[in-house]
């Protein structure tokens, strides 16, 4: 073998075993489970059929909350002003 072919066989090999390690592989990240929504019955429920259900009505010049064909409509006329109204229970 010429000087030149075993520089380069040298060289070849040098670079081989100074070559960086193959990367580890990463395992995969487990798939969270998802937490289940556990659903409670509600504290009440209302079809607001009955006007004496019990729901604060209201009617001013801010606005009107009352029963009206089945539901109970909340109407805001008032600027900067609120309008809310309770079950008229306690829980």
């Amino acid at each position: 073998m010429t000087r030149i072919a075993r520089v380069l066989l040298l060289l070849v090999l040098t670079l081989a075993a100074c070559r960086p390690p193959s990367p580890t592989p990463v395992p995969p990240s487990p798939t969270p489970t998802p937490t289940p929504i556990i659903l409670s019955p509600p504290l009440f429920e209302d079809d607001f059929s009955d006007p004496a259900s019990g729901w604060d009505t209201l009617d001013d010049a801010d606005g009107r909350i009352a029963y009206q064909d089945g539901a109970l409509v909340v109407r805001n006329e008032g600027r900067g002003t609120t309008l809310f109204t309770g079950p008229g229970r306690t829980f």
